[in-house]
């Protein structure tokens, strides 16, 4: 792993033998490939520009960033118009909500803190907002997250 701030919050890197010859590594090379499928599918397309490595061009590289995640955001989303909080979401699915909640924060959607979920950038990229409920914030999603669960 690229041992860079950015690298850490927005990159996914992995490293992995398989043995042929074990008739066992055939699951594992199928789980493999799934995760290797849902990176490519998930993956952004950011256009990089050379920048000046000081201050100025840091703030610059963020704008950067920022700019395509909108772009991103307002073009996969726009359409959406329904919000769902995990746990009515994990009720469609038909699973425990605590599972669901698991699963968004194993693929850095969400992050534990103490006993509340925060949404991370990830999780905004994937069309999370934090709403306003009767119990406080919480985390909702777009109806269209379910095909990519």
């Amino acid at each position: 792993m690229n041992l860079y701030e950015f690298s850490q919050q927005n990159n996914r890197e992995m490293g992995i033998f398989i043995d042929k010859s074990n008739e066992s590594d055939k699951q594992v090379y199928e789980d493999a490939w799934k995760d290797i499928s849902s990176i490519l599918n998930n993956a952004d397309d950011f256009a990089y520009k050379k920048v000046i490595d000081d201050k100025k061009g840091q703030n610059l590289h963020k704008e950067i960033i920022d700019k395509k995640k909108n772009e991103y955001k307002s073009k996969t989303f726009a359409k959406s118009t329904k919000y769902f909080s995990t746990s009515a979401l994990s009720k469609t699915m038909g699973i425990p909500s605590k599972e669901l909640f698991e699963i968004f924060g194993r693929k850095g959607w969400i992050k534990k803190n103490g006993k509340s979920w925060l949404l991370t950038p990830k999780g905004e990229l994937q069309g999370g907002q934090v709403k306003e409920g009767q119990y406080g914030e919480y985390v909702a999603w777009p109806e269209e997250i379910l095909e990519k669960i």
